[in-house]
């Protein structure tokens, strides 16, 4: 998947000390700054490994219609927070998140368009400012 075998082997370099701090930094920073860094879900890859883990009939209604790939809200790892990170494991633990995140593998459900939108406004991912499409009149 995108950039997960690049974030691999950085994971493998530094957890055997051989990537600096700052050589780590540099190399998180280079990969952030690529296209797609914050949207894997438009690269080729990606949509070939969609067709392959997406299940016939939404997970919550059982629906067959306009179904999506979503991972749990709160599972998305913030792209800048390994500048939190004060520690070796810290920032190992960033790495891991970005892989889990990226391999699709984890924490990801087939939803119809209706459920996935409940599900990030219940979870508080959507502005109240936001118009409910799905809002019966």
């Amino acid at each position: 998947m995108y950039q997960v075998n690049e974030f691999q082997i950085l994971h493998q370099l530094f957890e055997a000390d051989k990537l600096t701090e700052n050589e780590l930094l540099s190399t998180i920073e280079e990969l952030n700054s690529e296209p797609h860094a914050n949207r894997p879900w438009l690269t080729e890859e990606w949509k070939s490994k969609r067709e392959d883990i997406l299940r016939e009939a939404c997970e919550k209604c059982g629906s067959e219609d306009s179904l999506i790939l979503q991972h749990k809200p709160g599972t998305k790892p913030k792209l800048k927070n390994y500048l939190n990170c004060n520690s070796k494991q810290e920032y190992l633990d960033y790495i891991q998140s970005i892989i889990r995140y990226r391999s699709l593998e984890y924490d990801i459900q087939t939803y119809c368009r209706k459920c996935a939108y409940h599900e990030d406004k219940s979870a508080g991912l959507i502005p109240k400012k936001i118009k409910n499409l799905f809002k019966k009149a």
